[in-house]
């Protein structure tokens, strides 16, 4: 089966844009995909979703200069990995390779919080910067650097393998959002179980 790897950054501001011009230029293809895995619980992504507004709201009191459209894509970008595929393939079946993931209660609670904090950190002095297209880039970068060196290979990548395989298919291909080091050329990484197991893997690293 053909695998179409979207490597992300989950902190990354652009990440939904990058998503979502990589999933348009599929688009046209017929037949499309069998399915989307996504690296999420879909109860957990519910609850996580439901807090754009609240990180909308925190982001406006925090920096009161930033545009409606800064606002937004910064409260979007909260779970973008689980619904940026929404205008392209607005119907396509979504496999969630963390379905059943025990989470603490309190990280689910204060994610927008959490995550408020973590772009506060990112923006650093920059929150003056009067191009708002060149704070974003600057905050795709620092998030870049936050996550490099990261580990995260092992169970979790025989984990979605076991779920991936269990869904293939002869003769089809699927999209799979995953955290970059998931689809690493690396020994133990869920891109190279898939391989192991005759799967084509495509990758591209937003």
């Amino acid at each position: 089966m053909l695998l179409r790897i979207a490597g992300i950054n989950h902190f990354d501001v652009l990440g939904r844009d990058k998503l979502e011009q990589w999933f348009a230029a599929f688009a046209a293809e017929r037949p499309g995909p069998s399915f989307l895995a996504t690296e999420w619980d879909p109860i957990i992504f519910a609850r996580v979703r439901e807090q754009r507004t609240h990180l909308r709201q925190l982001a406006a009191e925090r920096w009161p200069g930033f545009s409606d459209a800064l606002l937004n894509v910064l409260a979007l970008s909260l779970g973008y990995e689980a619904d940026s595929h929404l205008m392209s393939y607005p119907k396509v079946n979504v496999l969630w390779l963390d379905q059943g993931r025990e989470a603490d209660q309190a990280d689910i609670v204060h994610y927008a919080d959490d995550r408020l904090a973590l772009y506060a950190r990112f923006i650093g002095n920059r929150a003056n910067i009067v191009n708002e297209d060149e704070l974003q880039s600057a905050m795709s970068r620092a998030a870049d650097n936050e996550a490099a060196g990261d580990g995260g290979i092992g169970a979790r990548d025989r984990r979605f393998t076991d779920r991936i395989r269990a869904r293939a298919q002869n003769n089809t291909w699927a999209f799979i959002i995953v955290g970059k080091r998931h689809a690493a050329d690396e020994h133990g990484s869920m891109r190279r179980l898939l391989e192991q197991h005759g799967h084509v893997c495509q990758i591209s690293l937003l």
